[in-house]
């Protein structure tokens, strides 16, 4: 296991893709120990900690308290998917969407980061980016979401 680097100390980051980035390498490490069957060190948790902390300053800053900002675009959950819409229906609707540097984790990372006053919207399918696209965040790829 080699050493984690300075990424991993909240106070070496100055934007949000540090942030992310020392979040990975932490994530990582942890999962390196379990892997193995070691104890994870107690200073993993409070690195991971205070990144996380640091993360949701630098992620809201500026925003309306239901937005999030990943990768320089500014996300606004929209909705849960309607019972009628299943695998096939979404499936059909959706246009694969460039975003440099996807990473499923962080995007839900940067989602869960922000207080939803509504349930509901904490777990939404659908979001509203740049305020004026919906998309579905999808495993491999962001997906535009298009309603006819």
């Amino acid at each position: 296991m080699r050493k984690l680097s300075t990424y991993t100390h909240a106070r070496y980051c100055t934007d949000e893709v540090d942030l992310l980035a020392g979040l990975g390498e932490v994530e990582e490490a942890m999962e390196h120990f379990r892997r193995i069957d070691k104890r994870i060190p107690n200073y993993f948790y409070v690195r991971r900690s205070k990144l996380k902390e640091k993360l949701m300053i630098v992620v809201t800053k500026g925003l309306k308290a239901d937005e999030f900002r990943y990768r320089e675009h500014i996300f606004k959950p929209e909705r849960q998917f309607k019972p009628y819409e299943d695998f096939g229906y979404v499936g059909r609707r959706l246009t694969r969407l460039t975003i440099y540097g996807w990473d499923w984790n962080e995007f839900w990372l940067c989602a869960n980061s922000i207080a939803h006053q509504n349930l509901s919207l904490k777990y939404a399918d659908i979001f509203l980016m740049d305020g004026d696209m919906l998309v579905v965040p999808c495993e491999n790829f962001l997906g535009e979401y298009r309603i006819e």
